[in-house]
């Protein structure tokens, strides 16, 4: 026996126009009440005559109206044009843009668009994850005690957070490439000027490249080359120059030196009153012996960014005894000569690759390559099993039999000037 079909209406169905808009108010965030909106016309007709207010609701439920105006100027500044193949930069816009959020601190709207309540939405949920992840992970290093044993594997970095973890995805596509080898594109730093067009992409993007866990998604998010073929897109050390010239003093100036009244012509104020003197207290307790050429980026602060010394507040300093003792850079001038090493290991190990995946692309393959596994590069159809170039494992394939890691850097570059490289410059370096 057929049943007939249920077509009774839904209980949302009986609800008043206001119920309804009271519902989608309720959401806990914008793409919620975007999905709900186009999900059936019930919804739809209560949201058309009320945007502006349940946008405006949701975005509430969704970022603090504390931080509003930062999401809108972080928004606003995902606008203005960043490399040079999206055409120049208008100076005029970024002056604009400086005068209206960095000037002075502008009041938010009261009143929200979907797509502008979108817009900003995205990026908070990308600030939102780059914050979740950060926070685990450095609270777990919160106390530096220098009585904890802990290895630099053990350890994530912080204020280098987004750089590390950038980096660590396009390595494994320098690792691993076969037309990166082929054109020499070198390990990632933030020096290199591919990891600076990849952090001036966007949060959103950054994001998408922080959920990559396999090979495959890296690769598709970053594995491209700039016009005419000779790499992966490149943008010229702007943040790097940046934090270098912020450091660039020609008169020394100590920290500690320093008199209330110096602090405000010395040391840049922050756009916005401070709250909470924790950051800045960590800052100077970290400084206090520091001449003006080393405040910002020094390299043996590393440790110190790794759970994040200038996020916490002071209570949660204090607590963990932060300001017990004076600084010092022990650790890191212990641990600094093993970690040149093994870099430079590595280094002389991908500079040996890239002839083998040179003769490799010059053949027409392309895909994942490595030393033990060449079998998923990919080849042509016609490109005849004959003329590809023999896998290493095969007999008749390379010799690989002399083939080790060097085991100092003097040893790593006696290898690297006895190879037959390419004449090229490497991309990147």
């Amino acid at each position: 026996m057929n049943k007939t079909p249920d077509t009774r209406p839904s209980p949302l169905e009986g609800l008043s126009v206001e119920l309804v808009r009271l519902v989608l108010s309720a959401l806990p965030d914008v793409a919620s009440l975007r999905a709900t909106v186009l999900s059936c016309p019930l919804f739809y007709r209560a949201f058309l005559k009320a945007e502006a207010a349940i946008a405006t609701q949701v975005l509430l439920n969704q970022i603090d109206a504390s931080v509003l105006p930062e999401a809108m100027a972080t928004a606003e500044s995902a606008r203005l044009r960043l490399h040079a193949d999206e055409g120049p930069l208008d100076e005029m816009a970024v002056i604009g843009f400086m005068e209206r959020n960095l000037r002075h601190r502008p009041a938010a709207p009261t009143s929200w668009s979907l797509l502008d309540a979108l817009r900003v939405a995205r990026l908070h949920s990308a600030v939102e994850g780059f914050g979740v992840r950060f926070a685990n992970e450095a609270r777990s290093q919160l106390n530096p005690s220098r009585s904890i044993n802990v290895t630099r594997q053990e350890l994530e970095p912080c204020c280098q957070y987004i750089d590390k973890r950038v980096t660590t995805a396009f390595d494994d596509i320098v690792d691993h490439d076969v037309a990166w080898g082929a054109f020499n594109v070198d390990y990632g730093t933030l020096v290199s000027p591919t990891i600076q067009h990849i952090l001036l992409s966007g949060l959103e993007k950054l994001h998408q490249i922080f959920q990559a866990e396999t090979y495959e998604q890296r690769h598709a998010l970053l594995h491209h080359f700039r016009i005419g073929g000779v790499g992966p897109p490149a943008t010229e050390l702007a943040l790097y120059s940046g934090l270098r010239g912020a450091n660039e003093q020609t008169h020394i100036i100590f920290l500690k030196w320093l008199t209330p009244d110096d602090d405000v012509l010395r040391l840049k104020q922050p756009y916005f009153p401070e709250s909470d003197p924790g950051p800045a207290d960590a800052w100077r307790w970290a400084h206090q012996e520091e001449s003006w050429a080393h405040w910002v980026y020094q390299e043996n602060r590393r440790d110190l960014r790794r759970w994040g010394y200038v996020m916490w507040d002071r209570p949660r300093l204090e607590s963990v005894d932060v300001f017990w003792q004076p600084w010092d850079d022990t650790y890191y001038s212990i641990n600094a000569a093993r970690e040149q090493q093994v870099a430079a290991q590595r280094r002389a190990g991908l500079h040996e690759s890239w002839e083998r995946r040179e003769w490799i692309w010059k053949h027409g393959g392309c895909g994942w390559w490595s030393w033990d596994d060449e079998s998923k590069v990919r080849y042509p159809d016609a490109v005849m099993e004959d003329s590809r170039p023999r896998p290493m494992s095969e007999p008749g394939g390379p010799d690989t039999s002399t083939t080790r890691w060097p085991e100092s850097l003097q040893e790593a570059k006696e290898m690297l000037s006895a190879m037959n490289f390419s004449h090229r410059q490497p991309v990147g370096s």
